[in-house]
């Protein structure tokens, strides 16, 4: 487990899938972004209070990378 605000390098040198989901473990909102655009575009996403969790995805392969929580 991370500490708060940390990402590895691996998560900041990839092509991300973003995906937000609800408490009803729904998508809501989704986006592609480079990694080192992915800190901002977490705090956007969570900045929806409908927001409960995000799942960071490779793009290109597709594959699950992690589960953002809200701090």
């Amino acid at each position: 487990m991370l500490d708060i605000g940390e990402l590895t390098e691996y998560v900041t040198t990839r092509l991300l899938s973003v995906r937000a989901y609800d408490a009803a473990h729904m998508i809501i909102d989704a986006s592609v972004c480079e990694g080192i655009d992915v800190r901002a575009e977490i705090g956007r996403l969570l900045g929806d209070k409908l927001v409960a969790y995000i799942h960071l995805h490779n793009a290109k392969r597709g594959c699950f990378f992690c589960k953002v929580n809200r701090a």
